[in-house]
């Protein structure tokens, strides 16, 4: 009697760490987010992490755009590029 695979098993399934082909359907998996095709990264990331409170040091402050609004230039650690947020959305730390 054949038994019937579901379409990822016969898929080129290969985990890197076993080098066995397996189905990976319905099972908790991990991966980059960076390696996501759909949708973009950044919607991912936005959808994760959008209300996540992130910590750095102010390095610079602007002189204000045409509405007179304060940006702040901040570091953050593991960001390779700062970022810039309006000074009235920062929270000093203690």
């Amino acid at each position: 009697m054949h038994q019937q695979q579901c379409a990822c098993c016969r898929l080129d399934n290969i985990t890197p760490e076993r080098g066995q082909r397996h189905c990976v359907k319905n099972r908790q998996v991990q991966f980059l987010i960076q390696d996501v095709h759909f949708p973009e990264p950044a919607v991912v990331l936005e959808g994760l992490y959008a209300k996540t409170l992130v910590q750095g040091r102010v390095v610079e402050l602007s002189e204000g755009g045409p509405d007179g609004e304060m940006f702040a230039v901040v570091e953050v650690e593991g960001l390779a590029q700062a970022v810039i947020v309006p000074v009235r959305c920062v929270r000093e730390t203690s």
